[in-house]
């Protein structure tokens, strides 16, 4: 539910997420997470085409 963006390769992997922790208009933090192993369960549905 917050804003961030999911990076896909070629073949439609997800190889990273990357999420904003935004509190009254100022980014908070960036949280960041590129290890397989979290990311295996991450499938890209239709409406990230």
């Amino acid at each position: 539910g917050r804003p961030g963006a999911v990076k896909f390769d070629a073949e439609g992997h997800v190889i990273g997420v990357i999420e904003l922790d935004i509190a009254d208009g100022t980014v908070h933090a960036i949280h960041s997470v590129t290890n397989p192993d979290k990311l295996a369960h991450l499938k890209m549905n239709s409406d990230m085409a």
